[in-house]
């Protein structure tokens, strides 16, 4: 498959594995912010192989901006996370890396795709076959410190 061969496509994988890390250490009562993460960081891989896959320049050159705006969105969820102790510093300056490359990348991929200034080497398959690598979250763990969890309480009442 075609976007199976752009190294941004595999660089968006990384921010949705980094995102999925996070999951299980979200804290209680932030889970909107979850949600809209993992809807953005999603949102950047999916358009990411929907425009790899369209002929048109026009379609394509669209599909990788809406990747663009969802990897700006991403940062911004991690900035509000980071606001209401939902991630810590680090997980966001970490998370913040990874959005910069995208970025970078996408901007670039979106010019060389509507014939502007840039790189096509971010367009253009890489020079040697892309290795796929697990992530490793070393650098994101150990989660940020939390009060114990709770079962909620069916519609706040004690349990049934």
């Amino acid at each position: 498959m075609e976007h199976e061969k752009l190294n941004v496509y595999h660089k968006s994988l990384d921010l949705s594995s980094l995102v999925a890390t996070l999951c299980d250490a979200w804290p209680i009562g932030k889970h909107f912010l979850l949600d809209q993460l993992l809807r953005a960081s999603t949102s950047v891989v999916l358009n990411i192989a929907e425009g790899a896959g369209e002929h048109s320049p026009r379609e394509k050159a669209r599909f990788y901006r809406m990747s663009l705006r969802s990897a700006t969105e991403c940062s911004a969820i991690f900035d509000v996370a980071l606001r209401h102790s939902a991630v810590t510093d680090e997980q966001r300056m970490f998370a913040r890396e990874i959005l910069i490359d995208l970025v970078s990348m996408l901007t670039k991929l979106v010019l060389s795709v509507e014939g502007g200034p840039a790189h096509r080497s971010h367009s253009a398959p890489p020079a040697h076959p892309v290795q796929s690598r697990p992530f490793t979250p070393a650098r994101v763990l150990p989660p940020a410190s939390y009060p114990p969890r709770k079962s909620p309480e069916p519609f706040g009442g004690a349990p049934a």
